[in-house]
């Protein structure tokens, strides 16, 4: 049986009225080639922000730009291996040449499934630094730059499920990334430098993720 992902329509897309979000102000999506990065970074282009996905996978990723021109937005599609740092750097360098970075989406992610016995460590590797490594790193190389944008608000949302919560079957590295990502998302930029923050989990869109300003905690 063939599984397709399902079509990205207009009327599924959520709109928000939101000053930042506007041409000017770039969304840096992960895994924007397929899934559910892909339909993160159509969402992102639709409201009108200026989005550039990353990804390994280049044909996917033209493929998710085509799908936002034509629902009004733009993707500047990036090919970038996460697990290399200096693809990171320069994602995130041409990113920042295209206009100010307000929004970063970890999404990007790969699943094996096997017992902790048999599992390879060539893939766990894979996986910690594409699910876990990459997203703190990006996280690193963005905020100064949304520290540095009007308001000093920024915005990062990671992909996490409720194998961020419960330990499954076979899974073991998968709940290990996700668990991390967890971590991360609640207490990670809580802490960054000297300035207090506030941190809120990513539930129902963009604007309900992290942000913070630079002296005074900031809730949307």
């Amino acid at each position: 049986m063939e599984i397709r992902e399902p079509e990205i329509k207009q009327a599924d897309l959520l709109i928000l009225s939101d000053g930042n979000f506007n041409p000017d102000n770039i969304c840096i999506v992960t895994g924007a080639a397929s899934g559910i990065g892909r339909a993160t970074a159509v969402a992102a282009a639709a409201n009108n922000l200026m989005t550039v996905g990353l990804d390994v996978d280049e044909e996917g990723g033209r493929e998710t730009a085509a799908m936002a021109a034509e629902l009004g937005g733009r993707i500047s599609f990036i090919k970038t291996d996460l697990s290399k740092d200096k693809e990171i750097e320069r994602a995130v360098s041409e990113s920042a040449r295209m206009g100010t970075i307000k929004y970063l989406a970890n999404i990007a992610g790969i699943q094996h499934i096997d017992s902790v016995e048999n599992f390879p460590m060539e893939k766990y590797d894979l996986m910690e630094r594409l699910m876990l490594r990459a997203p703190f790193f990006l996280s690193k190389l963005v905020i100064p730059y949304m520290r540095k944008s009007e308001g000093g608000l920024g915005v990062i949302g990671n992909m996490a499920s409720v194998h961020a919560h419960i330990s499954t079957l076979n899974k073991p590295v998968y709940n290990i990334t996700k668990f991390g990502l967890r971590a991360l998302t609640q207490r990670g930029p809580a802490r960054v430098s000297t300035h207090r923050s506030s941190v809120r989990p990513r539930r129902r869109n963009l604007k309900e993720a992290l942000q913070w300003d630079g002296d005074q905690p900031h809730a949307s």
